[in-house]
């Protein structure tokens, strides 16, 4: 009989039969619908908060291949700047060699023109020398 003792039966105002009083069952009902909201308002929360990490990853995902582009754009100057380099030494050593041959062309058309002089010389040497 114990257990009887503590269970009340009550009656609300539309006259069913409660086991909790009215105050409590009022209150329970209640928490039960601040609870519905509650978990309505973590599941929108959970909800935004996958949109938002689906655009973060995104983001990063396009960040990610801008960063790789930008890589690879800054890699590709970089040779450039090298390729010029080498391509400015290898026609500085061409023009030198260049240089050099047209001195030494330079020098063999001198050669020719003295000797040339010279047997002009000798021919109007001997010329002169048949005329005699």
């Amino acid at each position: 009989m114990d257990v009887i003792d503590q269970v009340k039966i009550a009656f609300d105002d539309e006259n069913q039969i409660r086991v909790l009083a009215p105050e409590k069952s009022k209150h329970s009902a209640a928490l039960s619908s601040e609870s519905e909201a509650f978990v309505t308002k973590t599941r929108d929360f959970h909800e935004l908060t996958q949109r938002i990490l689906t655009v973060l990853d995104t983001m990063a995902q396009t960040i990610e291949r801008q960063k790789l582009l930008a890589i690879g754009t800054r890699n590709s100057c970089d040779s450039e700047e090298e390729n010029r380099r080498r391509q400015i030494l290898a026609l500085q050593v061409q023009i030198k060699e260049r240089r050099t041959e047209l001195d030494r062309y330079a020098e063999q058309y001198q050669s020719l023109q003295r000797l040339e002089a010279e047997q002009m010389t000798l021919l109007d040497t001997l010329s002169n020398s048949d005329a005699k």
